[in-house]
């Protein structure tokens, strides 16, 4: 019989391996290929020691041998040390005894890469499942899996992946899915996020995810909390976990499975059985969490999370990008419920006086002009003037890397000085501002919108890829900020 997985001794069980995991000092990688050849397992041991993680590793293969200057244990039981956590990348009728030889070890979690369980759908796919949960429970050894990455800690000096940051932030990320998890924490790091800790769950057959919703809501550590989820176990526990998390923390989710095909296709991923989008979003929007599309949608709540500050209202105005993309840009902004207000006469006033020749330029709002320069005179006057008008609520800086007409050589030294300008602004006092950057189709363009986009974020400013991501993303943070609390 499998007991109540809310009862409060697996709670803390689950809470205390948790703690031990993110905070680990030890680890054994068990089904490590020996001398040059190559698995999992050695990519996992890669990694780890890639990454920098400064604790103890201890492959293991029953044929013992030698890996990197390190010692393959043929078992667990001969690892001299103590062993906080153990990566599993034996086949999946080992699993079982893995658990057992981890519990007498004193192992505090399992992290099960190993595949082969329910998300096969087949019934001895599911009773192997069932054996490791019944297990997980009788002998307290926590299992994180299986079919997952496990755990990134930048504090731990951990992780599965040697390219990640190593500064710790405090965004946490619990994801069903490993290479999700790959893509989002690269993608929110060249815009700035940082992450206390990720975990890649899998089919979650003993941690789920409300018991990370749980532990990440009491993490202090952690301020805002991520998540793809494909299905859940509890939806009834999962809801009020949810709800209560959402008061004091902003919770960002992702749905895998939205559509009948997208739920087939999670069946066989993780396991997951998916409930209706809409009913989903229904309850993620009663609770007070915020609803997103894709997991480049999440990188844009989160720096709109992380460096917009409240805003009063939806009134915007935007600088540069050209006459059709402003064209667009208001499209964009009018169908997410933003308005361009018209700009007082002796804002552009001193918009005339500073282009002096008006070709090229559109003197209205969106503002059309040809560069911004470097900070100094008549248009850095124009720019506080704009900064300082009550009638918006928003400052928007338009930077069409990818549509300049002049050469990227060129357009380094005219976004060097059009950054010095921006950032010039922002530091004074007036509206918050956002940065959108284009990036140009080639490789010049993209390394240096990726220069640009460092220096914004650095300075304190949110940075989109879109002024359609921007206005989304921006709109859902004003349902938040006016109904649930922010965190300090």
């Amino acid at each position: 019989m499998i007991l109540d997985p809310l009862a409060p001794r697996f709670i803390m069980e689950k809470n205390r391996a948790l703690d031990a995991v993110f905070n680990l000092r030890s680890v054994a990688v068990v089904g490590v290929a020996r001398g040059e050849d190559f698995n999992t397992g050695r990519l996992f041991l890669d990694h780890i020691i890639d990454y920098g993680f400064k604790g103890r590793i201890y492959p293991v293969n029953p044929k013992g041998g030698e890996v990197r200057g390190l010692k393959i244990h043929p078992s667990l039981k001969e690892i001299p040390g103590r062993v906080d956590y153990v990566i599993c990348c034996i086949p999946a009728p080992l699993v079982p005894q893995l658990i057992r030889d981890s519990a007498a070890k004193g192992v505090k979690a399992v992290g099960i890469f190993t595949s082969g369980f329910s998300e096969l759908g087949t019934r001895q796919g599911r009773e192997r499942e069932d054996e490791i949960k019944r297990l997980a429970h009788a002998t307290g050894v926590r299992v994180i899996g299986p079919n997952c990455l496990g755990i990134h800690s930048p504090k731990a000096g951990f992780s599965y992946v040697p390219d990640f940051p190593r500064e710790s932030g405090d965004v946490s990320f619990l994801c069903q899915s490993g290479g999700h998890s790959t893509y989002l924490v690269r993608a929110a790091a060249a815009r700035g996020i940082r992450f206390s800790k990720v975990i890649s769950y899998g089919n979650g057959t003993d941690i789920d995810e409300t018991d990370l919703l749980k532990y990440f809501e009491q993490d202090p550590e952690t301020k805002m909390i991520a998540a793809y989820i494909e299905g859940v176990k509890d939806g009834r526990g999962f809801y009020r976990t949810l709800e209560e998390t959402a008061l004091h923390k902003p919770v960002v989710i992702l749905k895998g499975g939205r559509t009948a095909a997208g739920s087939a296709v999670a069946a066989s991923h993780t396991g997951s059985l998916a409930s209706s989008i809409g009913v989903w979003r229904d309850a993620l929007r009663q609770a007070g969490a915020i609803s997103v599309g894709s997991l480049d949608e999440m990188v844009d709540m989160l720096v709109t999370l992380s460096y917009l500050p409240r805003l009063g209202g939806r009134r915007v105005a935007m600088v540069g990008g050209g006459g059709g993309a402003g064209v667009l840009a208001t499209d964009d902004w009018a169908e997410n419920g933003f308005v361009l207000p018209r700009l007082p006469e002796q804002v552009r006033q001193a918009w005339k006086a500073a282009v002096g020749n008006e070709a090229g330029t559109i003197l209205s709002n969106p503002l059309d002009i040809p560069t911004i320069g470097s900070g100094q005179g008549s248009v850095y006057d124009a720019l506080a003037e704009l900064h300082a008008f009550d009638g918006i609520d928003l400052l928007v800086f338009h930077v069409p890397v990818r549509g300049v007409m002049i050469s990227v050589s060129f357009a380094a030294a005219v976004f060097e000085d059009e950054s010095q300008t921006i950032l010039k602004v922002h530091q004074e006092t007036g509206k918050p501002v956002a940065m959108i950057v284009h990036c140009q189709a080639n490789a010049d363009g993209w390394n240096l919108s990726a220069k640009q986009v460092k220096r914004y974020y650095e300075a304190g400013l949110p940075v989109y890829y879109s002024v359609a991501s921007a206005a989304r993303a921006i709109d859902r943070f004003l349902w938040y900020t006016a109904n649930r609390r922010m965190p300090e």
